[in-house]
């Protein structure tokens, strides 16, 4: 049976390594949410989802698949419906470590011993690893003909939660940090649509 102690106290998260205790009341994450009322009624959502589509086609998000692809067809990329909130204070230490990662990134894309280890098992495996080692190989063995080279990386950032106190870098609300999850090098042709998602939230946003 648990002590009064133990009843008043517990862990302030899941994170490994965290030693910090926090009361029951302490433990609702404070995150930021949208100032878009929701839940929408069925028949907003149906007009906003409609709008939103015409409003992404004819302002560049749109794309030709591959397997049906026709120079008279044009379908709508993929977005999101309406913007997900992510605290400044997040986005700002994302933003001052991409410059890191992508120092990082191109010190891995230049150290051949290193890319020659981690793939060694991979390249045997996977035909689409194997196909751009060999490419990488055969640069490599004729010489690179270019003194320069550009890097494009889009690195995926989600949001943990976190609850008050859980370590030093939850301190203080929203109780959430940002977590790395990945970085693409390859999947760059979407990159305008950054600039778009964000004309397509505005528009839904005012309308």
């Amino acid at each position: 049976m648990s002590s009064p102690k133990e009843l008043q106290e517990t862990r302030c998260c899941n994170q490994e390594g965290c030693e910090n205790t926090c009361k029951p009341a302490e433990t609702a994450s404070k995150i930021p949410y949208s100032s878009i009322p929701l839940p929408l009624s069925e028949l907003l959502l149906q007009q906003l989802a409609a709008d939103a589509k015409d409003f992404a086609l004819l302002h560049g998000a749109g794309m030709r698949y591959k397997d049906s692809f026709s120079t008279d067809t044009l379908s709508m990329a993929p977005f999101f419906l309406l913007p997900t909130p992510f605290p400044r204070r997040e986005f700002e230490k994302v933003y001052k470590l991409q410059p890191l990662i992508n120092t990082l990134m191109h010190r891995v894309a230049h150290s051949h011993d290193f890319l020659q280890r981690s793939l060694a098992n991979t390249i045997k495996v996977d035909d689409f690893t194997r196909r751009l080692w060999e490419l990488y190989m055969t640069v490599r063995e004729e010489g690179v003909a270019q003194p320069v080279s550009l890097a494009l990386l889009r690195s995926d950032v989600m949001l943990s939660e976190c609850k008050p106190g859980c370590c030093s870098l939850c301190l203080v609300p929203p109780y959430v940090m940002n977590q790395q999850v990945e970085i693409n090098t390859i999947a760059a042709g979407f990159g305008h649509m950054g600039p778009v998602s964000a004309r397509i939230h505005n528009q839904c946003r005012w309308r």
